[in-house]
């Protein structure tokens, strides 16, 4: 049982340690995976790095393959196009939760996160400007009050966040995000969440319109 259990805790951390070097595209896609090598890489033995990689291939950050062995998954056109219709039926639901049921210092940390946006945003700092930006959305779905929902949105989120490390953030792109999540935050200002969801909605669109013009020319 003890022996189990230790498998399980080294296959969780290799799990967590490989998907973040997936998602931050320091292992570029279609990047062969050699179990000797993550062997060596974790100080793991093969069967919790084999079940690491299963775990990933379930969640799409792997392919595996009988003949070639595990390799990195290839992000496509119609894969951006379909995370991004799942993010905005889950993220609507989620921004009317938090819109009726956020506390005074719930919404007083969203406009201090806008804030923080706005300031990076102006100053072309991009990089820090999407950390802020993702955690501006982490914190609507961690705050909306349905376990369940969180669970799949920080799954999708997941798979956004890889997305985003694969595109080019333009000063146009910038530019129209500050607006939005502006007119996001004034309807949660308003507790108007009929209007918070339409301009996540937007945004959530408007966002689905510029990684696809990317990919497209990929």
């Amino acid at each position: 049982m003890i022996l189990l259990e230790e498998r399980q805790l080294k296959s969780d951390i290799v799990y967590r340690k490989l998907k973040e070097l997936i998602i931050s595209d320091q292992l570029k896609q279609g990047s062969s995976l050699s179990e000797r090598k993550l062997c060596q890489l974790f100080d793991a033995s093969r069967t919790p790095v084999r079940d690491a990689l299963k775990k990933l291939h379930n969640d799409g950050f792997v392919d595996l393959s009988p003949d070639i062995g595990a390799s990195v998954s290839r992000l496509t056109y119609d894969h951006v196009y379909q995370i991004y219709d799942i993010r905005e039926m889950l993220e609507a639901l989620a921004i009317r939760l938090f819109t009726d049921n956020a506390s005074a210092s719930q919404i007083s940390r969203v406009q201090k996160m806008f804030d923080s946006l706005e300031k990076t945003i102006k100053e072309k700092k991009y990089k820090d400007g999407l950390k802020i930006d993702l955690n501006f959305h982490d914190y609507i779905f961690e705050e909306s009050n349905n376990p369940l929902l969180k669970k799949m949105l920080l799954s999708i989120f997941e798979q956004i966040s890889r997305i985003i490390n694969l595109t080019q953030y333009t000063d146009e792109w910038a530019e129209e995000a500050l607006e939005q999540h502006r007119a996001i935050l004034e309807r949660i200002l308003a507790r108007d969440s009929e209007g918070a969801e339409k301009a996540m909605r937007i945004h959530t669109r408007n966002s689905k319109r510029h990684q696809l013009e990317q990919w497209i020319k990929k």
